[in-house]
């Protein structure tokens, strides 16, 4: 009996044995750490870029944190330099700020949960070299401060119409023309336009300044073909014809003879009021009124963009693509002929519309706004340059023109801002 009860207790206590030797031999399955890819760097400025990445806990425990992290180092890691960008999976997109001109740098996506740190794959790009910039103003011999437009001669000279007169700027020294030591129409110049013989055209508030480079002479709607004195933009075609933009008097076309008047009153002008002509590779004439965009085949009248009020701004790239910039809405708008495609600016809605548009040899597009700097478009990138990240003089952007040597003029309500092509 004893030994049938010994039995029994040394069978229960070998079952106990192995079963706490069975649990401890078995390991706590490890805790994994989460999926994450690096995303493409975009947006590359000389001292900015633009990262990201997906990150995916695909049943792990949930990412508590994730971003890109970056350094000069080859291998960048967690306590180097970093964004925070949430939490959770999905796509985020990362901005990488304080980095140096002309650097290499290595960039890749982080995700951590419970695991650890997860990383992605690693990409490098190099930043550009400082942008060079260049601000005149009333110090340095510019005749106002607040530049409306801006136009290149054959010699190279610039010419700056402001609030307070026209300068010219030949590299070194600056020479400025104003009432009453010359006999301008008016100081208030609006606009500017130069044609094939190197004549000025300038638009004021109070008619059409020209001069030849000798003698100055005024054209006013009292003795001329002119149908509005408030001249709010100029454009010299290829034929030497002159195109007046007015404020109220629709557009007036001056053959170097004759006058033509377009106006809503007699034609289908959308707005009598103009803010922007232009004319593409094809001779279609495109005006840029306070309610839409009207064009006009030679024929036939047509209107775009009504809804989006006043457009103060077209460019024709080398494409024949016609670029047009709206104001209040911040709308900009291609059309290739067929099709219209929009984009809505990359900056603070409250920087308002789009002022000015000019285009390099490159095909970048470069777009003025109210308040919110210069935009550059690649094609697939935008770049801003405001009074935050750049050399800019101004975020109040009336005009931009591009010299010969690829230099961005850029007039604002503060002076002239150049950056030096690179």
């Amino acid at each position: 009996m004893k030994w049938i009860r010994f039995k029994l207790i040394f069978s229960f206590l070998l079952i106990v044995f192995l079963f706490l030797s069975t649990i401890s031999c078995q390991k706590e399955a490890p805790i994994r750490l989460s999926s994450i890819t690096t995303g493409a760097v975009s947006g590359i400025t000389s001292t900015t870029a633009t990262c990201g990445g997906t990150a995916a806990a695909k049943g792990n425990p949930p990412v508590t944190k994730r971003g890109v992290c970056w350094s000069t180092n080859k291998v960048p890691t967690y306590s180097n330099s970093k964004t925070s960008d949430g939490n959770g999976d999905g796509i985020f997109t990362s901005s990488l700020t304080g980095l140096k001109p002309n650097t290499t740098y290595y960039v890749r996506a982080y995700a951590l949960n419970a695991g650890g740190t997860a990383y992605g794959s690693i990409i490098s790009f190099t930043t550009l070299a400082a942008d060079q910039w260049t601000n005149y103003t009333t110090v340095n011999g510019l005749i106002f401060n607040f530049v409306n437009a801006i136009a290149f001669d054959a010699q190279g000279n610039k010419w700056f119409a402001t609030n307070g007169g026209i300068s010219k700027f030949d590299g070194t020294t600056w020479t400025s023309y104003g009432t009453p030591a010359y006999p301008l129409s008016s100081n208030y110049v609006i606009s500017m336009g130069i044609d094939a013989q190197g004549n000025k055209w300038f638009g004021t508030n109070s008619g059409i300044t020209l001069f030849d480079g000798t003698n100055w002479s005024i054209i006013k709607s009292t003795n001329n073909g002119l149908q509005n004195d408030n001249i709010s933009a100029i454009f010299i075609d290829s034929q030497n014809n002159k195109w007046f933009g007015t404020n109220g008097g629709g557009v007036s076309e001056f053959d170097g003879t004759n006058w033509t008047t377009y106006s809503a009153s007699n034609i289908g002008l959308t707005s009598s009021f103009i803010c922007s002509v232009a004319i593409d590779l094809q001779g279609i004439r495109w005006f840029g009124t306070h309610t839409g965009v009207s064009k006009y085949d030679g024929t036939t009248w047509t209107t775009y963009l009504a809804s989006y009020g006043y457009t103060k701004a077209i460019a024709i790239d080398a494409q024949g693509n016609r670029w047009f910039g709206t104001n209040g809405v911040g709308m900009i708008s291609k059309y290739d002929g067929t099709s219209w495609t929009n984009y809505t600016k990359p900056s603070n809605p409250s920087s308002g519309g789009i002022t000015a548009i000019a285009i390099d040899a490159q095909n970048n597009k470069w777009f003025g706004t109210e308040a919110g700097g210069v935009l550059k478009f690649d094609g697939t990138n935008w770049t801003s340059y405001n009074t935050t990240n750049s050399g800019i003089i101004s975020d109040n952007v009336n005009s931009i023109a591009i010299d010969v040597q690829g230099n961005k003029w850029i007039g604002t309500d503060k002076g002239v801002s150049k950056l030096k092509d690179q």
